[in-house]
């Protein structure tokens, strides 16, 4: 029988409940499974500052992958492991495309966050990750003139209809394959990423670092961007909560965010076993 040596996460939807908290039995189980002596990390579109008091009240020192796999952070020490960039060309073209749309755009670099104005849709995203961001205008000049640095994603917040009308335009300016890649964390989230990045390739990268087999991880998730690390881990789990297509790519079906889903996983897969 495999013995299962890491556990591999999503943040939202999956850790935490409904309400964005960690739920105590996911913390308690968490805290077991590490005294243990088994690994446990995040994996999540957030940025570091949004996972910081989850790496602090958790202790975690397994390197955490972020920006939905475009940066891969140890969270003692802040370094960053490994990270990819957006072509600065794809970036300038999505924003021209963005700015007619009735989207809101998050754009990150170097770690930061910068956005044209403070929305209602803005800040409720900032109130969800407990972050700040730097109101810099019009995205495009601020690219073009005084970005800190490379460009790491691009987190567009609006509904399907202009999300399906921009991957489409995006497609026909920048041709097929795109240099970048789309992914949908949330029903009111689309993200553009470097081509290549991923849970998944995160994932890889991780246990390559740590000399793990993917076969001895676990990971869990809920939402579309979950499916290539699930798929890449040696069992994926799914969230009862979780999209359809995350529920069909699983391996493993557990209770709700709501209902403590990353407990029960732990004390199936690493406490007490089948």
């Amino acid at each position: 029988m495999t013995q299962y040596r890491l556990l591999v996460t999503d943040v939202d939807g999956t850790l935490l409940d409904r309400h964005h908290q960690l739920p105590p039995e996911n913390a308690a189980a968490i805290q077991a499974l590490r005294a243990q002596g088994h690994g446990f990390t995040l994996a999540t579109g957030r940025i570091e500052l949004a996972v910081r008091p989850f790496v602090d009240q958790l202790q975690l020192d397994v390197p955490l992958i972020l920006y939905n796999g475009a940066r891969i952070v140890d969270p003692r020490t802040g370094r960053c492991l490994w990270q990819a960039h957006l072509p600065p060309a794809a970036v300038e073209t999505a924003l021209v495309l963005l700015r007619e749309l009735p989207v809101d755009v998050n754009l990150y670099s170097e770690g930061q966050l910068f956005v044209r104005a403070i929305t209602p849709p803005v800040q409720e995203h900032l109130n969800k990750d407990k972050v700040t961001a730097n109101v810099v205008g019009d995205l495009l000049t601020f690219v073009r003139t005084r970005c800190p640095g490379p460009v790491t994603k691009l987190l567009i917040i609006g509904q399907e209809p202009a999300f399906r009308e921009f991957a489409q335009q995006l497609r026909r300016r920048l041709g097929d394959p795109m240099p970048v890649h789309l992914v949908s964390s949330d029903p009111v989230y689309l993200e553009m990423l470097p081509d290549g990045a991923s849970k998944g390739a995160g994932l890889r990268y991780l246990c390559r670092h740590l000399g793990i087999p993917l076969e001895q991880v676990v990971a869990v998730g809920d939402a579309p961007n979950d499916i290539d690390m699930l798929e890449a881990a040696g069992v994926g789990v799914a969230v009862a909560n979780a999209h359809p297509d995350v529920l069909a790519a699983s391996d493993y079906v557990a209770p709700a965010c709501d209902e403590g889903g990353v407990a029960h996983v732990i004390r199936r897969f690493f406490l007490e076993g089948p």
